[in-house]
């Protein structure tokens, strides 16, 4: 009995051990250890995954749409990816981690976390300042914005309870942790804000009475004011490449060689791609001011011709097809500034990973026969010639870029919004930071208390070149405005879009070698692939419809300058040959309005201010009057010099009590400078 009850127990025993046994080997799990799913972070962390059960022998990570799994360290039933090698994928806001694995023929399915990186100060806007009911109380409305909450706000760094901040509504939509705002404060007074988050960044803006010179009396701090600027241009610039894989087309022939007696030749008719997903980070260098930058591009669609033949024969021609998946490129820069003060790549680290090329459109034994020549499977092949490809043109990319990113910023909301100019003159990059040094430069002669404590604080300094690693110890260069924008190439289409702005109505030849400032357009071209030893650039203005008439509202109160669209050609002149560059177009079905503002040339398309171009025209970059046209120059002397001294312009800014906002227009040929146009302005009070 007591044998039976034992052998009974160890059966029951072995059964229950074998059937735990073979569970825990079918058992595989993954646990998301670090971050945790609603986590705030507020400076890049480590992704930290365990699989407790048993090794996978295969995972995928993909943070916010971008496999990451290469950056990923095994190490037993842990995986995890460094800090700093997440950081150039996290975004400001909400982010996605997607994770799968398998192990054996588990496969595990996918696990997703959601968490939020917050690294940036709060937003603050200031939608309205109006006088309040009791006189000499400014009324302020607004709100504040921030991933990880708004915590604190202070007004002339004292504290003030959020609780002593009317909350008028919920956050707009599409708005994170959102804190609406009215106060009522002296109008006497400029007051600074300072908007606090949960994790201890700040963000400082400033607001003033309306009977000083701003339109809505609010402003935000410079330093955020730049870096929005900076990112908004950088987004300008993605969104306006319709099709960047186009470049590809000027590097043919993209392979050719012989074999035995046969010759063979690859070139690119077409290239088609999707504006790409862009990446930028600092990299650990104490030495130089290094970046990484790099994009994905998806759907990339090639249209190509293979040549082939004997020397004696006549050539085959055969049209393919080529899709490829996935284009990873990643650059390694170093920043720098070459003699001339301009931005520019020292050296650049280019390495490109071309994935899921599928090739149609050629006939069975071409295919065969180019394989047997290449001794490898044409998908593989054409992936490496891709790779090559984009290797040798993206370091094209990248300078291009760096000439065009000079811009003119404005403070948000102000009538002064045309004389703020900011030219990022500097990076400087730590491990843990960014640092864009920026050229302000005021053109107005504004002199009231409200003006010099909202524009203190501005930077009138420039790194030197060989000074930029110094930092701390660079030297300080006066502003020169002239040197800055003919160093800028983006201002440079706009001084040629100007030449040829529905003023000069006959083809105009600029020699190179009387207008330095096109040097580095003519430098860009070069790189490009374009012609070289150019003497001189070829202007053709085509209008579309001539104007019904020179000045809209000639009056004592408001003066229009009218332009038709217009289509400006531009060639290259080389002894007798003239080669096609590119073509400038300004849009628009109704005529153009040409303001005189404030020694500025502000080009607005009619209904739509947002697309506004901004063209120096005052001292400081004067545009050659003589060589340009006989036309500019009859124009001129009748209308210039005679009308400009009693003119006033009105500005198309709201009405502010107390307020005239009028551009006074009172020059003419400025004195010594004969065959130069030169604007002054005033803003005016009544």
């Amino acid at each position: 009995m007591v044998l039976r009850r034992l052998i009974r127990v160890a059966t029951i025993l072995f059964i229950s051990f074998f059937l735990w046994d073979f569970g825990s080997c079918r058992s595989f799990r993954l646990e998301f250890v670090a971050p945790q799913e609603g986590e705030i972070l507020p400076a890049p962390a480590d992704i930290t995954i365990r699989f407790p059960d048993r090794f996978p022998d295969w995972t995928a990570i993909v943070l916010n749409g971008i496999e990451v799994t290469h950056l990923a360290v095994h190490d037993g039933e842990w995986v995890s990816i460094p800090a700093d090698e997440v950081a150039p994928f996290l975004v400001e806001g909400d982010n996605r981690l997607i994770v799968s694995a398998r192990s054996g023929d588990l496969t595990l399915p996918i696990e997703e976390r959601r968490f939020r990186y917050d690294a940036a100060p709060p937003e603050v806007h200031v939608t309205s300042v109006t006088p309040g009911e009791v006189e000499g109380i400014l009324q302020v409305e607004g709100y504040a914005t921030d991933t990880a909450g708004v915590s604190e706000i202070r007004v002339n760094a004292l504290p003030l309870e959020l609780e002593t901040v009317e909350v008028i509504g919920e956050a707009p939509e599409g708005t994170q942790a959102t804190v609406r705002f009215r106060a009522e404060l002296p109008a006497e007074e400029v007051e600074e804000w300072t908007a606090v988050d949960l994790l201890g960044h700040e963000a400082r803006f400033t607001v003033v009475a309306p009977g000083m010179r701003f339109q809505k009396g609010a402003m935000i701090d410079l330093g955020a004011a730049a870096i929005d600027a900076i990112d908004d241009a950088l987004n300008a610039f993605v969104s306006g490449i319709e099709n960047p894989c186009a470049l590809l087309t000027g590097f043919n022939p993209i392979v050719s060689g012989t074999y035995g007696p046969y010759f063979y030749q690859v070139d690119i008719e077409e290239a088609l791609c999707a504006p790409p997903l862009l990446r930028f980070a600092p990299l650990p260098s104490e030495a130089e001011n290094r970046v990484a930058f790099g994009y994905t591009m998806s759907d990339l669609r090639l249209s190509l011709t293979l040549s082939y033949g004997t020397e004696n024969g006549e050539p085959q021609v055969e049209t393919f097809a080529v899709a490829v998946g996935t284009t990873d490129v990643d650059d390694e820069i170093a920043l720098g500034f070459d003699e001339a003060g301009l931005l520019t790549a020292l050296s650049q680290e280019v390495a490109a990973d071309v994935s899921g090329v599928e090739i149609s459109g050629l006939s069975e034994s071409t295919e065969l026969w180019l394989e047997a020549l290449l001794g490898q499977d044409l998908e593989s092949w054409t992936a490496g010639v891709m790779e090559n490809v984009i290797e040798r043109t993206f370091p094209f990319v990248v300078e291009e870029f760096l000439g065009a990113v000079g811009f003119e910023g404005a403070i948000p909301g102000t009538p002064i919004d045309t004389i703020l100019t900011l030219l990022p003159d500097g990076f400087r990059i730590t491990p843990a930071s960014i640092f864009v040094t920026l050229t302000a430069g005021i053109t107005s002669d504004v002199e009231d208390p409200a003006f010099q404590e909202g524009f203190g604080s501005l930077y009138r300094q420039r790194y030197a070149p060989d000074t930029l690693a110094g930092g701390e110890n660079a030297e300080e260069a006066p502003y020169d405005g002239a040197t800055a924008f003919s160093d800028n190439l983006l201002n440079q289409y706009y001084a040629l879009l100007y030449h040829g702005g529905g003023i000069v109505l006959e083809t105009q030849t600029l020699p190179i070698a009387a207008y330095p400032e096109l040097a580095p357009l003519i430098s860009a071209i070069e790189r490009l692939g374009g012609p070289r030893e150019l003497e001189a650039l070829r202007i053709t203005p085509r209008i579309a419809a001539p104007p019904a008439a020179l000045f809209e509202g000639a009056s004592a109160d408001e003066v229009t300058l009218l332009l038709p669209p217009v289509r400006i050609a531009v060639s290259g002149v080389r002894g007798e040959e003239e080669m096609p560059l590119f073509t400038l177009e300004t849009k628009g079905e109704a005529p153009a309005r040409l303001f005189l503002r404030n020694a500025y040339l502000t080009l607005f398309i009619t209904g739509v201010p947002q697309q506004t171009r901004r063209i120096r025209a005052d001292s400081r970059y004067r545009l050659p009057v003589s060589p340009l046209a006989q036309a500019l120059h009859t124009l001129e002397a009748p209308v210039l010099q005679e009308l400009l001294p009693q003119l006033t312009m009105t500005l198309p800014l709201p009405p502010i009590p107390g307020i005239d906002y009028r551009i006074v227009a009172a020059s003419t040929l400025a004195d010594g400078h004969p065959g130069f146009l030169t604007l002054y302005g005033e803003i005016a009070a009544p």
